[in-house]
């Protein structure tokens, strides 16, 4: 939530300063034009379209029962994740041999969700998706933490009382420092230990959330991490290299269509 806060005081500030500048500010003007059409087009509508399909705007409604909600990434937003493979990367110097930033603290999430879930109730809001992280659960292959369950035990009641659905994600591309070490998800004979976070947590939350992500955005992080090498503490391969789990093969596709099967035996 303070992300959210963030990013818009960033647009509010983008705002003042386009105002101040006449280069951004027919910069902003053609943004907002450009935003316009796509308020009433379907977004791939670039205005060159052979047949335009207009959305009609007055007719917009939502079923009973619609969730609105906002998500968010444990790394991203709790702070003290520093046994994963991303605090890994953040250790390290950019091409350029300057130190890489760093999450910290981040949003101090862990510290402040009841503040930043009565932020979502007052905002109206109906769910939450969160990440729950794996290397603070278990911090060692086997061996899991009870403070850490417990914490997000009490994130789900602090949500349920809140009348926020909870939506726990499994994998938001941070796994532990140890699983890392082992080969990750590369390493077929390890999708074991993620079947098996998978059912800890099924097991632990099952009877609070009902709402479940496997893997987040499954295809980003294969093509961000082996394709583009746009998404961080990742590998860019060849095409000829990449790891069997973007076609389903094995890797994560495969681990997560592995936890899948957990889910739906629930």
């Amino acid at each position: 939530m303070a992300a959210l806060v963030a990013s818009a005081a960033l647009l509010v500030f983008a705002a003042s300063s386009a105002a101040s500048d006449e280069g951004q500010a027919r910069a902003a003007g053609a943004l907002t034009a450009s935003r316009a059409r796509h308020s009433t087009f379907w977004t791939w509508d670039d205005g060159r379209e052979p047949v335009r399909r207009r959305l009609d705007t007055d007719d917009v409604r939502f079923p009973p029962g619609f969730l609105w909600g906002v998500a968010s990434a444990a790394h991203q937003v709790e702070g003290g994740c520093a046994n994963n493979n991303w605090a890994r990367w953040e250790e390290g110097r950019d091409a350029a041999g300057a130190p890489r930033p760093r999450a910290g603290a981040a949003c101090e999430h862990w510290t402040r969700f009841r503040e930043d879930i009565e932020l979502m109730r007052s905002l109206g809001l109906t769910s939450y998706r969160f990440s729950i992280e794996w290397s603070k659960i278990e911090p060692a292959p086997g061996v899991f933490d009870g403070e850490a369950i417990a914490h997000y035990h009490e994130v789900l009641d602090a949500l349920r009382a809140a009348g926020i659905a909870p939506m726990i994600t499994l994998f938001h591309f941070t796994i532990p420092a140890w699983f890392e070490e082992l080969g990750g998800f590369e390493v077929e004979s390890n999708n074991g230990f993620f079947v098996a976070f998978a059912q800890r947590a099924f097991a632990e939350y099952g009877g609070k959330c009902e709402l479940w992500c496997t893997v987040n955005e499954p295809e980003v992080y294969v093509e961000g991490g082996y394709s583009s090498g746009k998404v961080k503490r990742t590998k860019k391969a060849p095409p000829s290299q990449t790891p069997r789990g973007a076609d389903g093969g094995s890797g994560s596709t495969s681990s997560e269509a592995r936890a899948m099967r957990v889910v739906l035996r629930r």
